[in-house]
């Protein structure tokens, strides 16, 4: 098993590097703009899930498709690039948080907040709690 830190690196890289190996050896539509927003390698360093959105959306399923039609040969270049063992095996996934929190925004931005925060509010001394002067430390003979 693998320490935090090093997973958090291995993610960092493999996404660097993938990301280079997808632009260059790669061919998708000209319309089409992929992204890789997260990789997620497990435990033990032995596969790491790539997550990808695209632009325009609808065309997620068609890069998804491309990729994983081209999956040995991007894992064949990673792993000549990369001197560590070991290098984990990629999955390539769709990742739905950029959706889920669009959707969210705009649930939020739907909502009738009110009059949230606008209301004043008046805290008066309870007459149970000692009144102190600001600033000034009591003895430790009064505590």
């Amino acid at each position: 098993m693998a320490t935090p830190l090093r997973i958090e690196r291995m993610n960092e890289l493999l996404k660097r590097e993938l990301g280079l190996i997808i632009q260059k050896e790669v061919e998708f539509t000209k319309e089409m703009f992929l992204t890789i927003t997260r990789v997620k390698a497990n435990d033990s360093l032995q596969s790491a899930k790539v997550l990808i959105t695209t632009f325009p959306p609808q065309k997620e399923e068609e890069a998804l498709y491309v990729l994983n039609k081209n999956v040995f040969r991007i894992q064949a270049i990673l792993n000549r690039r990369l001197k560590i063992r070991p290098i984990p095996k990629i999955n390539f996934a769709i990742d739905k948080m950029e959706e889920r929190a669009q959707t969210l925004e705009e649930k939020m931005a739907t909502m009738d907040l009110g009059d949230l925060g606008t209301e004043e509010t008046t805290t008066e001394p309870s007459v149970d709690a000692p009144t102190r002067r600001p600033g000034r430390r009591r003895r430790a003979a009064e505590r």
